[in-house]
């Protein structure tokens, strides 16, 4: 049994939106009405499956979770670039963490060269540094696989911001969402 769903989309919300489908095991085709007046590309006018009767709202709710779920790996990209950034910092300043946590994206910036990796693509706010980690030595710290190096938030205070999760860089370069039960868990003091 084939079903059509209406879907007036184009760019990347369709690929996600095709994509979705396709994940869940459905045989997905596509049909593009030509360029019309003003736009720039054909716009995908049904997506057939062979699942039957497709929902739009359950559909809709599965591409924006998509689109969540990506600005938080994008999120962990960046937090991912800024801690192996610091640990080459850390390898050039004999051992040693940036002397600021107010200033250390002025100290990792000769090792990102991006200003855009050093905020939350979904938030635009900054990551945070471990105040506890300024001048210590690398050595100093005991449990780095444990232990806050960057964070969502401000203060010591993480922001859940990915779908009830912050983004966390630890001291050895790892970094993950950390859930409001795991944050209880954290290390922030060497």
């Amino acid at each position: 049994m084939r079903s059509y769903l209406s879907l007036a989309a184009n760019g990347a919300a369709l690929a996600v939106a095709a994509w979705v489908l396709w994940a869940a095991g459905a045989n997905v085709a596509l049909r593009a009405a030509p360029p019309g007046v003003g736009q720039a590309a054909p716009v995908v006018t049904h997506v057939t499956t062979d699942r039957g009767s497709v929902a739009t709202s359950p559909m809709a709710a599965s591409v924006a979770k998509s689109a969540e779920r990506a600005k938080a790996v994008s999120c962990l990209s960046n937090a991912k670039h800024i801690c192996l950034a610091v640990l080459m910092y850390n390898q050039d300043w004999e051992e040693k963490y940036p002397p600021s946590a107010t200033t250390f994206k002025k100290a990792v910036m000769p090792y990102i060269k991006n200003e855009k990796a050093f905020v939350c693509p979904e938030t635009g706010k900054a990551y945070s540094f471990n105040k506890a980690l300024e001048k210590k030595g690398f050595a100093s710290v005991p449990a780095p696989a444990q232990t806050v190096l960057i964070y969502e938030g401000t203060g010591g205070h993480l922001s859940f911001v990915h779908d009830g999760a912050a983004v966390v860089g630890f001291a050895d370069g790892h970094c993950k969402l950390i859930t409001p039960e795991a944050a209880k868990k954290l290390r922030w003091k060497p």
